[in-house]
């Protein structure tokens, strides 16, 4: 790294069972003694990606702060042996076990080691923390989900973008890609060699996810036993994450000490959030100085959330907050109860009369006018567009303020005229301009309704009752404002329709309501809170943003085509980094596409191209995939020069 205060031994090779581990250590070059260790173990490429763009801020922050940083390249991926046939493998827990004990035994270690990771590190952050390895410390855990089938299954339905389109093309051109820092010994090209092999023996990834539709032995054999770990825990998560329900939930089972943090952020560094950026690295270094320095640190709350104001997304408006246990509908907090009536989203116990028979055809297009889970740093968008497709109920305006602080709940009453509808409902924010933004959601595939490990599919004609489970929020709808909640049988392109087209009828009368439920509160006059709690901005003694990425292009395109009635999202990133051994851009683009009457139309095309520059020569990998309900090919390319070293097709 280009930093004084840190050098970098890139040629660690750690002993894993068979497998050889390759990790890099990040230090201070003056250092007189040991010092703690800190890892990261990623399938992102050390050499190439992870200790370079997103995390690279804080490895030098942490550096700095008197601890060795290890970051090692899972075993399968990057510059270490092996290959990697299936995602998330369990016996990444094993392999942190031996690397853990190796770390404690080097002379420049003081036999303390923590972990930390954001996405896939925080979650093999949990896996090691499993194990309770003697030299491991305490972790740090940001965006990490402890269960995987949830996550790529969301509701029971398959994530069309974001698996489909987005990461496992991704992972698929980096798995072809060699590490692209060539080490003198030249295990360099062994390493890759085998990885190509590999690629030809197993099934991509996508393909294995797109095999087990149910939370099958293959999907179990990834759930964390998180209930297990004794290790101190910092738990990590944003309200526009996708794993904020999972990190809730792994937090409340884990008996050690602990700490939870949720804010309005999106799958990013919390240092660098849109809407409230905080001092999150220092945060992080007073933790592991705790748990590995044993030295004494200010105790923040176990529990601090960012509660949202001002119609949400909007930057600084919010407040952040301690609390003594995450709320929950089936728990002792206060429960706000919302029927869906003729009059509109009235209080449950007022519901006496108008009761309400809504059909609606299905429209596959709903959804995107709603995607502020997966948008970069951007404002907010309108969601009206989906309003209006989806059977739609709001209050009257509210007289006083409205606060969902828990995880809510949807309970539906529905009648399909297919056996096997997918629910979405998304709670707004309705402004008193009309405008809408996105609170909260939750969608279930209906033959998931009773739990994912079984399929059972509804009876067409005969009415069924569903409760979908909603993100975990905390919002407040302020006074003047409206609540909205509406139901739609699409989410695009967050989610992959099911086959067959047809129509749902919600009902709901006084006896036997549609419900929306949230713990909450009503608040009369000005909202004040008593638990309110400062959070200080960014130390940016290290700056924030990494010196080597390079952002070339970045694009989103939302397109409605009222004449094929369809819908269109289409998303370029393109960025490159100037590293200490080669120089490297990645383009990729997704573009997914539905027609509303024609579920079977749904897609997503992925381009991915990963350029390596060296002085001598060029390697170029290319990943091209189409996944849709009935075919999904992936094809992929690597070349040395203008010389094709490696080409596959696979087909499902």
């Amino acid at each position: 790294m280009d930093d004084p205060q840190v050098a970098c031994d890139p040629d660690l090779l750690v002993p894993v069972g068979e497998e050889t581990v390759a990790a890099s250590r990040f230090y201070a070059p003056d250092d007189t003694g040991p010092s703690p260790t800190l890892l990261m173990y990623i399938p992102y490429h050390k050499d190439t990606f992870t200790p370079y763009t997103s995390t690279e801020p804080t490895i030098r922050y942490l550096v700095r702060h008197g601890y060795d940083v290890v970051v090692a390249d899972v075993v399968g991926t990057g510059a270490s042996s092996g290959v990697k046939p299936k995602s998330g493998s369990m016996d990444e827990g094993d392999h942190i076990e031996a690397i853990v004990a190796w770390l404690a035994d080097r002379e420049w270690s003081t036999g303390r080691v923590g972990m930390f990771g954001i996405s896939y590190g925080g979650t093999t952050s949990l896996k090691g923390a499993a194990r309770n390895p003697d030299s491991l410390d305490a972790i740090v855990v940001i965006h990490g989900p402890h269960t995987q089938y949830r996550e790529t299954y969301q509701g029971g339905s398959f994530a069309l973008y974001r698996m489909g389109g987005n990461w496992t093309p991704y992972m698929q051109a980096l798995a072809a890609l060699p590490p692209t820092r060539r080490d003198a010994a030249g295990r360099w090209a062994d390493v890759w060699k085998e990885r190509l092999d590999g690629l030809v023996e197993h099934d991509p990834w996508l393909f294995q996810m797109l095999d087990h539709e149910s939370k099958d032995e293959y999907w179990q054999d990834m759930d964390v036993a998180v209930e297990s770990i004794d290790v101190p825990t910092f738990a990590v998560c944003g309200w526009r994450d996708r794993y904020a329900l999972s990190t809730i939930e792994y937090f409340d089972r884990i008996d050690a000490p602990k700490r939870l943090l949720l804010g309005p952020w999106r799958h990013e560094m919390p240092h660098r959030g849109r809407e409230s950026a905080i001092d999150f690295r220092r945060q992080v270094a007073a933790w592991f100085d705790r748990h590995l320095m044993d030295a004494e640190t200010p105790n923040p709350p176990e529990i601090a959330v960012w509660t949202e104001r001002d119609g949400g997304g909007a930057v600084d408006a919010g407040q952040w907050r301690r609390l003594d246990a995450w709320p929950d509908v089936d728990d002792d907090a206060e429960t706000l109860s919302y029927a869906c009536s003729r009059d509109g989203l009235v209080a449950a116990d007022s519901f006496e009369t108008g009761d309400v028979e809504r059909t609606q055809e299905y429209d596959h297009t709903v959804g995107l006018d709603s995607l502020d889970d997966i948008y970069g740093a951007s404002e907010p968008t309108d969601t009206t567009p989906d309003d209006v497709r989806a059977v739609s109920f709001e209050t009257d305006t509210l007289d006083s303020a409205v606060e969902l602080t828990g995880t809510g709940v949807a309970t539906l009453r529905v009648t399909p005229t297919t056996a096997d509808p997918y629910l979405a409902v998304r709670v707004v924010d309705v402004a008193p301009d009309g405008s809408s933004r996105l609170v909260t959601h939750g969608e279930r595939q209906a033959k998931h309704r009773n739990g994912f490990t079984t399929a059972n599919p509804l009876t067409p004609g005969e009415e069924s009752e569903i409760t979908v489970p909603l993100k975990p929020k905390s919002h407040v709808f302020e006074e003047g404002h409206r609540i909205r909640v509406a139901v739609s049988a699409a989410y695009f392109p967050l989610h992959l329709p099911t086959r067959d087209h047809g129509s749902f009828t919600l009902r709901s009368t006084p006896a036997a309501p549609s419900l929306l439920r949230f713990p909450g509160t009503r608040h009369g006059g000005s909202v004040t809170f008593d638990d309110e709690i400062a959070m200080s901005g960014p130390d940016t003694t290290v700056d924030t943003a990494s010196p080597y990425v390079h952002d070339d292009s970045a694009n989103w395109e939302l397109v409605r085509n009222p004449l094929s009635d369809s819908a269109r999202m289409l998303t370029e990133n393109a960025f490159s980094l100037d590293l200490p051994h080669a120089s490297v851009s990645v383009d990729q683009t997704v573009e997914t596409a539905v027609e509303a009457r024609d579920p079977t139309t749904a897609n997503a095309k992925s381009d991915v191209t990963i350029t390596v520059e060296y002085d001598a020569e060029t390697v170029v990998v290319e990943v091209t995939s189409h996944v849709s309900r009935d075919v999904t090919t992936i094809e992929a390319t690597a070349t040395l020069d203008d010389d094709v070293v490696f080409h596959h097709r696979w087909r499902r």
